[in-house]
């Protein structure tokens, strides 16, 4: 309704001209508003958003920092968005808001918006990876609410990206990415069975090309038993979101593990009853 009657531009130019409070309401209704909706995303990014919650994000306080990277996740939804977001230097803030000490609403949206940013996007993950937001990524694993933003966070930064790929596994990736496959979270368990696969996987070509070393790690820190046992999990999700959930994190897991194809990670699939022996060669 706000939109519909012409209240972006308003809204818009809060961020500039109003109170700090004033300015951090207006992110937060800037963020509703463009949340799943691409053409009120471009909208705020047609009225000037963007820079002025980038500035937000650097000058403004807590609550108003929060709510402009909840605007900027909002806004990175839409592609034509995030060569912009970028550009404004909203990069460096939002890793800022990682740190272990910030309010998780914060980590959230910030990791929400770095995961869009660094989606099918070389230019995106070179940018995120470069602002040092692995490693507060990473640290954000552990925490349990940030865990499916972040879990989602490291599957963007590891697609087709080489370089994202071996720093998240130097760094302790893998058995950081345990806690949140195991837990009961469904949409955190898909996010990192979906991590786990980029990491498993090669560079351009995931099924032909495999990371051999990175599927070793994944084998030695207990990935592989934990994704049969996803699996093998039945559950009575009472939502029907929730069994679609669970099902594409059974996907994600089957292939994770299609890419895990040592011998050794064979005989695990095969004792776990989720592998024919009769299809080894």
């Amino acid at each position: 309704m706000i939109a519909q009657a012409g209240g972006i531009k308003p809204l818009v130019a809060l961020l500039k001209e109003g109170s700090a409070n004033g300015q951090r309401d207006a992110c937060g209704a800037l963020a509703n508003i463009a949340r799943g909706r691409t053409e009120y995303q471009q909208k705020v990014v047609d009225a000037g958003g963007v820079t002025s919650m980038a500035a937000l994000l650097r000058n403004g306080d807590a609550s108003a920092a929060e709510q402009a990277a909840a605007g900027l996740a909002s806004i990175s939804q839409c592609v034509g968005a995030q060569k912009l977001i970028i550009s404004s230097g909203a990069v460096p803030p939002l890793v800022n808001l990682l740190k272990v000490n910030q309010r998780f609403e914060a980590q959230i949206r910030a990791a929400e918006a770095l995961a869009n940013l660094a989606q099918n996007s070389d230019e995106g993950c070179e940018a995120v990876a470069k602002a040092g937001a692995i490693p507060r990524i990473l640290e954000l694993l552990g925490t349990g609410k940030a865990m499916e933003a972040c879990s989602r966070a490291l599957a963007k930064l590891a697609h087709s990206n080489v370089n994202n790929q071996n720093e998240i596994c130097k760094l302790g990736g893998i058995a950081k990415l345990l806690p949140p496959l195991s837990g009961v979270n469904v949409e955190a368990q898909v996010a990192a069975a979906s991590a786990l696969a980029e990491l498993a996987s090669g560079e351009r070509c995931p099924l032909v090309k495999h990371n051999e070393k990175n599927q070793d790690k994944a084998m030695d820190q207990g990935a592989i038993s934990l994704l049969v046992s996803l699996i093998r999990q039945t559950t009575t999700p009472s939502v029907e979101a929730e069994v679609a959930g669970v099902e594409s994190a059974k996907a994600f897991a089957l292939w994770s593990l299609s890419l895990c194809i040592t011998d050794e990670n064979r005989q695990v699939m095969i004792e776990a009853g989720v592998m024919d022996r009769s299809l080894i060669c």
